[in-house]
């Protein structure tokens, strides 16, 4: 125990006793009368106890007293002050600041620790999901301040970021949120907020999530063995719980580079008792142009100038949120979300320009656009001290589509090693081809979700609880796809180049997945030894169109995880931690909404994926404030969906074939060593390394290594190593200079062949051929060829403070991303290159990364 002492109060307490008789007068004669009494009351935030001894004052008036042993004080103050500024001061406490204006109420100060930051935490659970969130070993905390220094930076502010870094997550890039979880295909990671599961949870194609770091209060990731609880996943969790408006009024303004922000907190009702928390985030990118465009210009960067001319849309996101919640009793609560997000882009190559008389080009035009909007409540039941209810139901609209154009035109003289070989095909007197074709696509994703789930949480004993419940989720989709589509297909053995129709509806596709649950979490020996034991039941039937049915065989997930943390404290390892655990997963993929009776399906000829899981675990905390955690995991893949298909060069019509034994290994092991929120210094450093192999057994005719058939691959998404550090240092207590670096290996990278030059008769739309000079190379799959490594270093620093005699609170930032691109550009080749299928020459291929480093600017306003 550190007892503090105030010298101020000790003083205070000496003289109190020859002070009173002359005090009680001047109190009397020159106060009495004429001015305000406050009531105050100050406790010790996270001890809940009464403070005695701390400073009252008044800015303004120079008032001032101290607080009794019960931590109540009377601050006496003149009544013709509008508004007061009211400072509390104790030693080994943080000084606090607060604006009064109603002088009627008792003013509550709760104060921290010095060492001890206010704010609101993000809970990242890295284990299990359940009701013992804290349980060592089970999450990680990470205060509001990580929050800020990861996920509020860049172009978009994207509360992804943080779990990007976490241990057990392979990097992927600052432009993606695709993750993959411990050698897992993405998407195999689910993601919820606030308990409903949200099918696609994305902007822009999966660039950036829909989290925006403004609404969320926690995050929990779950890579290991979950509780049964959760299902519908094979790699892992991701529980955002969004902010409750239960703390009092508050409005923040945001502006960063590319959006404008606004979130309004309400309390309503008597006591609080219910409250609405709404805003909404609207992109403008006419400055991240600007800013693009003065930097391509300044590092003379053509690719990222090329790139930048194409856009005929800007990037845009428009997104809105809600939430009200209403508690008629401490025992009841009703609460509803609801989303609505908008983006899109538009791309136009335009060469008109161009002198195509000699030369052969591409014109292309592309409109993207995409719409999520989802509607939930449920409501939370206390009908007894050891029961707890919990019931939920929501819906879901998503619509996705593409509208794209491409036209290819201009003049191409052959060249001499082509009239050499080919000469002969070659009309008399022709020197050159013509081409002029124009290929057009329409794509569009409809899904309607609908989904509810009830869960009963049973206390046995102090150290049992048990958990059931049931629920369903119902997902109906249409996918359309058509277009007239220019390709090479193959007639007696010469190459063809022809206009096909693409086409393909599937209308009222339904998924029906069902599941049950009974899971016990138990402390078997208090505070030593726990237990999650459970299993889940998953079904899934399939509908679809001409009375289509498809029904599978129950999937039962047993899960048991143990954590034993024994007594063996020393001076360096003061808590251990040790977990193992085992569990099998399923889930149903996105396209598994696609089986229709075109596929030749029988009932219980598919079965859902799988994964069976262990994972061994050790944690520890060290003198500092530092934890360190390293856990080790092994996954065996099987009744994985793969599929092929083949077009019908006349109708366009697709032939799917779906194969369901896929089968595949990960092992490896990941690490966390960090330390939470200081005065002075924190951060983290978490490490992961991943071995994934997949096989995919039938070929379908198909050569192995250009399909990945029959043969074992490493996925694409996979790289052998992702570690990061993030650091804070913060100079002062309004400014945090934050430094976050990763360094990751590559992923697989196909090889390909020498180009090769064939004749191809162009069937024109006039019902005429031309003879066209073609080039091509096959590409295949290779074990050992890998991108360049990826060493992105990013620094931000900002700044933070309450305006003078306010409550307005203000923040801003300057960042920079990526800031050692530029070298690596210099060092390293480039991965994406590409052919013209025309000349053969090569031409950069479309990438997603700059070469330059990409600065960031956000000023927010709160009160």
């Amino acid at each position: 125990m550190v007892i503090v002492i105030d010298i101020r109060y000790i003083v205070r307490k000496i003289t109190m006793k020859k002070l009173s008789f002359i005090t009680l007068l001047f109190c009397f004669m020159g106060t009495g009368l004429w001015c305000i009494d406050l009531s105050v009351r100050v406790m010790d935030r996270d001890l809940d106890i009464a403070l005695e001894g701390v400073l009252i004052s008044e800015v303004n008036t120079g008032a001032s007293v101290y607080t009794d042993p019960e931590g109540k004080a009377i601050l006496k103050l003149d009544n013709n002050l509008e508004r007061a500024i009211i400072i509390a001061e104790l030693i080994g406490y943080e000084d606090r600041k607060l604006m009064v204006r109603d002088f009627t109420r008792e003013l509550v100060i709760e104060m921290l620790m010095q060492g001890v930051l206010e704010g609101e935490e993000l809970v990242v659970e890295e284990e299990a999901i359940g009701e013992t969130d804290e349980e060592i070993g089970v999450s990680t905390v990470v205060e509001e301040e990580i929050i800020e220094s990861v996920s509020k930076i860049g172009i978009i502010e994207d509360a992804m970021s943080i779990v990007k870094i976490l241990p057990g997550v392979t990097y992927t890039g600052s432009f993606g949120s695709f993750l993959s979880v411990r050698g897992g295909d993405p998407s195999g990671l689910t993601v919820m907020l606030d308990g409903f599961v949200v099918k696609y949870p994305y902007h822009w194609g999966g660039i950036c999530s829909i989290f925006n770091p403004n609404i969320v209060e926690s995050i929990k990731f779950s890579p290991g063995i979950f509780s049964a609880k959760y299902g519908q996943a094979t790699s892992g969790i991701m529980e955002v719980t969004t902010v409750t408006p239960d703390e009092g009024v508050r409005l923040d303004a945001v502006s960063s580079t590319s959006t404008i922000d606004i979130f309004l907190q309400l309390p309503l009702g008597e006591n609080e008792t219910a409250g609405i928390f709404s805003g909404f985030r609207l992109t403008n990118y006419d400055l991240v142009f600007s800013i693009l465009h003065l930097t391509a210009d300044t590092f003379h960067d053509e690719t990222l100038l090329d790139m930048l001319r194409v856009i005929s849309r800007v990037p845009y996101i428009y997104d809105f949120y809600f939430k009200t919640f209403y508690r008629p009793t401490e025992r009841v609560e009703w609460y509803m979300n609801g989303f609505y997000g908008n983006d899109g882009v538009g791309s136009t190559i335009d060469n008109s320009g161009v002198d195509t008389s000699e030369t052969i080009v591409t014109d292309f035009d592309f409109h993207y656009t995409n719409t999520d909007v989802f509607v939930t409540t449920g409501l939370k039941i206390l009908p007894s001290d050891l029961l707890f209810i919990h019931v939920l139901a929501g819906y879901e609209f998503w619509i996705a589509g593409i509208d794209a154009e491409m036209k290819e035109h201009g003049t191409r003289f052959y060249s001499d090693e082509f009239i050499d070989e080919y000469g002969y095909l070659i009309p008399p007197g022709e020197e050159s081809f013509t081409v002029g074709t124009v290929s057009e696509f329409e794509m569009a994703d409809i899904k309607h979700g609908i989904q509810g789930r009830v869960d009963f949480d049973l206390t046995l004993h102090k150290d049992y609880l048990l958990q059931w419940g049931a629920g369903c989720y119902v997902d109906i989709v249409n996918n359309e796809f058509n277009g007239m589509m220019w390709g090479i297909i193959w007639e007696d053995e010469s190459p063809v180049y022809r206009k096909m129709k693409y086409e393909t509806d599937a209308q009222d596709s339904c998924t029906l997945d069902s599941f049950l649950y009974l899971n016990l979490h138990a402390n078997l020996i208090p505070d030593v030894l726990g237990m999650d034991f459970g299993t889940r039941l998953d079904h899934s039937y399939f509908m679809g169109e001409d009375d289509f049915t498809l029904n599978t065989y129950p999937v039962f997930c047993p899960r048991l995880n143990l954590t034993f943390s024994p007594d063996m404290k020393n001076d360096f390892f003061k808590k251990n931690s040790f977990s193992i655990g085992a569990g099998i997963f399923t889930k149903n993929p996105f396209t598994a909404s696609d089986f229709s009776q075109d596929e030749h399906l029988e009932d219980f000829d598919i079965r859902m994926p799988k994964t069976l899981m262990t994972v061994l675990g050790w944690e520890t905390e060290m003198p500092g404030g530092f934890r360190f955690k390293i856990e080790g995991y092994y996954k065996y893949m099987f009744d994985l969906y793969y599929s092929n298909y083949t077009i019908d060069p006349e109708t366009g019509e697709f032939d799917f074939i779906i194969h369901n034994d896929g089968f595949g290994h990960a092992a490896g092991f990941d690490l966390l060593l960090n330390r939470k929120i200081s005065r002075f210094v924190d951060g983290m450093i978490s490490y992961t390394f991943v071995y994934a192999r997949y096989k995919y057994p039938e070929t379908d005719g198909l050569d192995m290594d250009a399909s990945q058939r029959g043969i074992w691959f490493y996925p694409f998404y996979h790289r052998f190593h992702s570690l990061n550090f993030l650091l804070n240092v913060k100079p002062s207590n309004s400014m945090t200079i934050t430094a976050k670096m990763s360094f990751a290996t590559g992923t697989p990278k196909r090889e390909y062949s020498e180009k090769e030059m064939f004749p191809a008769i162009i069937e024109n739309d006039d019902s005429t051929t031309t003879v066209a000079e073609m080039y091509s190379r096959e590409s295949f799959y290779s074990d050992s060829l890998r991108s360049n490594f990826s060493l992105p270093l990013d620094i931000k620093v900002a700044f933070h403070d309450y305006w003078s005699n306010s409550k307005v609170r203000w923040e801003c930032y300057f960042a920079v991303e990526d800031i050692l691109s530029p070298l690596w550009a210099e060092i390293l080749p480039g991965d994406n290159i590409d052919h013209s299928k025309w000349s053969g020459e090569e031409q950069a291929a479309p990438s997603s990364s700059f070469s330059i480093p990409i600065p960031s600017i956000g000023l927010r306003l709160s009160y």
